[in-house]
């Protein structure tokens, strides 16, 4: 009798023990696995340097131009070969570049070119009427001219000077291209194109 007891808890414990570890196996199973986020599509464009074209990553060629201290800009009026891939071509400007892209957009507008200076904080009185004197030739001739004033305390003075010497043939008031505790840059434009003022009627003094 003894015996049969035995193997009757044997037997339960037996199975006792598989169906705990079905259920521990059926809990592991039905855990769901954490998705891993997905990364934004990468965005690859053309780089182009002088008539090289390197294909890279949008990000990867930010990073390159920050460690070069350059900007990085889409290609204007970029050539057919330029879209390989039908990817963005880029390229990096320097700061001459940017200097030699304006001259060429403002002959486009029709006129001569660009022109700058800066008024320092310690120019002497006679060199204020020496350069006010080349800026109004400048602008005469039809160049567009950027003036960069050092903030200070005759700086206005300056700058109202400068002013009423171009009232006539300069678009008043000027571009602010920019402003900082310390500097004041502003771009005048001439009051009329190359092409206005050879079309210009003739005026004579009687």
């Amino acid at each position: 009798m003894l015996t049969l007891v035995n193997r009757c808890a044997n037997r339960f414990l037996a199975i006792h023990s598989a169906q705990r570890s079905v259920v521990f196996l059926s809990s592991e199973s039905d855990a769901v696995p954490s998705k891993k986020k997905k990364k934004p599509p990468e965005i690859r464009i053309n780089l182009i340097e002088n008539t090289s074209l390197n294909v890279i990553s949008l990000e990867g060629a930010k990073k390159l131009a920050a460690k070069k201290g350059v900007q990085l800009v889409p290609v204007d009026n970029p050539a057919h070969w330029m879209h390989s891939g039908n990817r963005t071509p880029y390229e990096f400007l320097t700061p001459s570049n940017k200097v030699s892209k304006k001259q060429d957009d403002f002959k486009a507008q029709g006129f001569k070119g660009l022109k700058t200076t800066i008024f320092s904080s310690t120019i002497q009185e006679n060199d204020i009427a020496t350069k006010i004197k080349q800026l109004s030739k400048w602008i005469r001739n039809g160049y567009v001219i950027e003036v960069a004033y050092d903030v200070s305390e005759k700086s206005n003075d300056i700058r109202a000077k400068v002013e009423n010497t171009i009232t006539d043939v300069a678009k008043l008031p000027g571009n602010i291209k920019r402003q900082s505790s310390s500097l004041l840059r502003i771009q005048y434009v001439p009051e009329k194109t190359l092409n206005e003022k050879e079309n210009s009627p003739v005026t004579r003094d009687n």
